[in-house]
Parts: C-alpha cells; sequence; structure tokens
C-alpha cells in the first residue's frame, strides 16, 4: 500500500473541525507563531490600558513582592489598585489562551500522523473481514461524524457557548466582589475588607468601569474559549476513534521498528500534545479560582468538567493501547512456551537444545517485565497529574471558602 493510500485512508482529521472564520490554524514554526500571538495579546491588553489611563507604572510590576503577600503578613500592605502591569493572572491567562491556539493546530497534525505511522512501523494492522477493511471504514466514519460538527450553525453554538463562560467570569467577578481577595490584608475584616475589594474591582483595568480594557478581555476570553470548545469536541472523537481500535485493528510490540520505539512514536508524540494542553487548562482554571473571584458554582462546573477531560484522555487510551499489548505480549508468550515444550519433548536434549530452551524461557520473563511502550509518557503525565491535583484543591478551598 502507497504512502499517500496510507495516509488518505487512515488519517484521523481532526482539522476538519476547524471554524468556518479560521482562528487556530497556525504556521509550522510553532515558536514563531507562540511568539507573535502572544505579543499581539500583550500589546492589545497594554495598549487599551494606556489608553483609559490604567496601564500603570513599572513599579507596579513586582509579582514576587504579591506572591509573598499571599502567604506571608509580614510584607507591606496591598493597596486595592490592580491597573494592567499588576495583573498578573491576566497577563498569565492571556500567554496560556494564546498558547493553546499554537497547540490546538500541532496536535490536530500530530493525531492525523500518528495511525498512518504506526501502520507503516507494523504496530498497528487494521483488521479484514469479508473482504473489508474495518479500520479503513471506522476512520471514515469518526471523520463523517467529526464534518457534521464543523458546520456553521454548529460552530454559532459554540461560540454561544464561549460567550456565556466568559460573561460568567466577568459578570461574576463583579457580583461576587472577591476579586483578588487572595491580596486582602489580613488585619481587614468586616466593611473595611469589603470596601477594600470593591475599591480593587473599580481599579482593575478590565473591570465594567473601564469600556475598552473589558471589551479586549472579553474577546480574547471569548476567542479562547471558543477554541478549547472545538478542541475537545475533536478531543471526544479521538477517543471513540481510538477505543475503536479494539475490534477494527491489531496493535503490537515491534521488536525492531524503524523509529526506535517498537512502532509507537508517532502516537506517543502525538500523545504528549494531550498532556501538554491538559496542563495549559489546568493551570489557566487554578489562575482564575484563586485570582478572579468567580462565584462557586462556575468553579466546580469548571473543574468537573476538566476532570472528565482529564480522566477521558488520561485514562482510556492507556486503557486500549495497554490492553491490546498485554494482549499481544500473552499470545507471543504461550508461543515460545509451545516452542519450549516441544524441544523439552522431543527427546535427549543436547547442549543446543539447553541453550534454546534457556533463550525461551528468558524471552517469556524479559516480555512479562518490560516497560509497555505505546505513550510511555511519564514525565509528562506526572506534571499533568500534578497540575490537575493543585487545581482541584484550589476549587474545593474556594469553593468552601464562599459559604
Amino acid at each position: 500500500m502507497s504512502p499517500d493510500l496510507v495516509d488518505s485512508q487512515y488519517s484521523f482529521r481532526g482539522d476538519c473541525l476547524a471554524p468556518p472564520i479560521s482562528i487556530v490554524l497556525a504556521g509550522k514554526n510553532l515558536r514563531r507563531e507562540a511568539f507573535i500571538r502572544i505579543a499581539v495579546a500583550l500589546a492589545l491588553m497594554l495598549a487599551t490600558s494606556t489608553i483609559e489611563g490604567n496601564r500603570g507604572s513599572l513599579g507596579s510590576f513586582d509579582p514576587w513582592v504579591d506572591v509573598q503577600r499571599v502567604f506571608r503578613d509580614d510584607i507591606t500592605r496591598s493597596e486595592p489598585s490592580f491597573p494592567f502591569l499588576r495583573d498578573y493572572p491576566s497577563i498569565l491567562l492571556a500567554i496560556l489562551a494564546m498558547l493553546t491556539l499554537v497547540v490546538i493546530p500541532w496536535q490536530w497534525r500530530l493525531l492525523r500522523a500518528a495511525m498512518p505511522d504506526a501502520i507503516r512501523q507494523g504496530a498497528i494492522t487494521p483488521v479484514i473481514a469479508n473482504g473489508c477493511d474495518l479500520l479503513v471504514a471506522h476512520t471514515k466514519k469518526i471523520n463523517d461524524q467529526m464534518r457534521r460538527f464543523s458546520s456553521r450553525p454548529y460552530h454559532a453554538f459554540y461560540l454561544v457557548v464561549a460567550t456565556a463562560l466568559t460573561s460568567s467570569i466577568v459578570v461574576g467577578s463583579r457580583r461576587s466582589g472577591r476579586l483578588f481577595e487572595v491580596l486582602v490584608p489580613g488585619d481587614l475584616v468586616g466593611a473595611a475588607r469589603q470596601q477594600w475589594l470593591n475599591d480593587t474591582y473599580h481599579s482593575w483595568w478590565a473591570s465594567l468601569d473601564h469600556p475598552l480594557g473589558v471589551t479586549v478581555y472579553f474577546t480574547l476570553m471569548v476567542i479562547t474559549f471558543y477554541a478549547v470548545i472545538v478542541q475537545n469536541i475533536g478531543g471526544y472523537f479521538a477517543i471513540g476513534y481510538i477505543w475503536g481500535l479494539k475490534k477494527n485493528a491489531v496493535m503490537r510490540e515491534r521488536e525492531i521498528a524503524p523509529d526506535g520505539r517498537a512502532g509507537w512514536q508517532g502516537m506517543a508524540r502525538a500523545y504528549r500534545t494531550v498532556y501538554f494542553s491538559l496542563s495549559i487548562h489546568g493551570v489557566a482554571i487554578a489562575v482564575i479560582v484563586l485570582a478572579m473571584g468567580v462565584e462557586a458554582t462556575w468553579v466546580s462546573g469548571t473543574v468537573l468538567i476538566y476532570l472528565s477531560a482529564f480522566l477521558s484522555y488520561i485514562f482510556l487510551p492507556r486503557f486500549v493501547f495497554r490492553s491490546a499489548i498485554l494482549t499481544d505480549r500473552s499470545r507471543r508468550a504461550l508461543s515460545l512456551a509451545e516452542k519450549a515444550s516441544k524441544i523439552e519433548q522431543s527427546g535427549p536434549l543436547q547442549l543446543q537444545d539447553i541453550q534454546n530452551v534457556a533463550w525461551l524461557r528468558d524471552e517469556i520473563m524479559r516480555l512479562d517485565k518490560q516497560p509497555i511502550v505505546p505513550l510511555a509518557t511519564t514525565t509528562a503525565r506526572l506534571v499533568t497529574i500534578s497540575i490537575t491535583v493543585v487545581t482541584v484543591a484550589l476549587a474545593v478551598l474556594q469553593t468552601v471558602a464562599s459559604f
């Protein structure tokens, strides 16, 4: 089968979900794309805050002092003034948002190439039944379903949801009266504490009191939520695609494969982008929970959705690949054991026969002990899990504190 035919028949086409006027497609130079988008977003935020006289001075930018104020009481009192240059959470959220817009097309390109690469490496073999390639049919079915979700009415709905989520943050920050609550001086209580919070909100460069600032802030958040919604729709289709491999393909480890990873390098490379995306989303949610003063219902709902995505993306693909590889190893171990048994039962054993049996037994033990190669991304997985634990802990503490 020609490489072009493999690419066309077995490719997961998440990019078909791209919106009619795409805000997520990026070039091949990811670092340049990320730098440009981050620079544009921050420049836009800086320009609007400057126009409205709420940029702040360079002296306002001292994140280390504010971080210490969160954990210590012996630092100078925090003033209820939050111009743009002191709004580190929004600066960080803008950077994470622009990274997300770059990661999505990168992720789609790697996912598109992963399956054809695994087939060429011999790690995945399509199941043929009654002259029909079941994997081709499964791939076509998933891609056709995704195309239906890429129509203009669906994208309009995604935009409405993104707008609603953004509104809940922007309006919720004012209604809750808890913006940057973690920086309230510890000696303020009651009315004095609430006055500090009110002054803080009105001084914030992106509050409803600053039309240009809140417009830019709102727009950037809508675009980000919109892109994340599209990304996760593609993600759940990818989960369905991988789950279907159980009956539409045979998965194995190649002892000798050109990629040096038993034929699974392309799949592992694509999966690392999933960890990266989950880490970005986890940090963003943690920042919103910690600094933006959103209401407890928003926090609870968002964290539950995030946990659902986390559990689905982390464990379901690993379950499919791990189960398939263990089944393949059991089949290979049984074949080796049968060969060893035949040698032992063939009559008086010569030295060469004894050595062959010993090698077969050693090979069976090696199969049992060696790490499972597919998605072998331990470091990325541990980082993502750690971020998730911190995010959930912050959400729980914030929810408890609101009652």
